[in-house]
């Protein structure tokens, strides 16, 4: 799905959302209640600390970490490793990006617009107007054991998760699955201790 080509996918997201069931329309507004909830919890305070506590549930960093990668390297990781895996993504994000969503979030006018069901996944546009720039901002979740999670995040065309694989796809590549895991908990490590400055991520 290109998000980037704003106005074209407009119709087929409202299309796609008359064309829900009572059930799936209902699940669609638990979506966008959802994704206003964590856009004022992240205007509302720069802890991160305090974001990660409200948020608990509303972000699936397990799926995030996946669609990293493709079904085939994931599958090459042991069960420990993709814990690993996951726990040092979530470092990282909330680490990095958090105070780049406080930002965002606290110093801009957010329009919460269309919405859209698709493949077991819900997507909600908003645009955010700060000054005279204005981004577009898509989520999108999906069922986390009943109850809506995001996992991923698209702002003006590209994804989060796409900006997280294509930092990780050319290191596994090179070095490997161990040897990975290991560069990865660095970037993490780093992260704490330089807020970012020298991670690649």
């Amino acid at each position: 799905m290109n998000f980037h080509a704003g106005r074209k996918l407009a119709p087929v997201m409202v299309a796609a959302a008359l064309a829900l069931t009572v059930g799936l329309e209902a699940r669609a507004a638990g979506a966008k209640d959802t994704v206003n909830h964590i856009i004022a919890t992240f205007a509302s305070t720069q802890d991160t600390g305090a974001i990660a506590n409200q948020l608990s549930g509303l972000i699936d960093f397990q799926k995030i970490a996946q669609l990293a990668f493709a079904p085939a390297q994931w599958k090459q990781f042991s069960a420990q490793d993709q814990k690993q895996i996951v726990t040092t993504f979530r470092e990282l994000i909330e680490k990095r990006y958090y105070p780049r969503w406080h930002k965002l979030f606290s110093k801009s006018k957010v329009e919460v617009a269309d919405e859209a069901t698709s493949a077991g996944s819900h997507f909600v546009r908003t645009y955010v107007n700060h000054g005279k720039e204005k981004d577009s901002v898509i989520w999108r979740l999906q069922d986390d054991n009943g109850n809506l999670a995001v996992v991923d995040l698209n702002v003006n065309g590209k994804g989060l998760d796409a900006r997280l694989g294509e930092r990780v796809q050319t290191r596994l590549t090179k070095e490997g699955a161990r040897k990975f895991v290991s560069w990865l908990k660095e970037q993490a490590r780093s992260e704490t201790a330089d807020n970012g400055s020298k991670s690649n991520m």
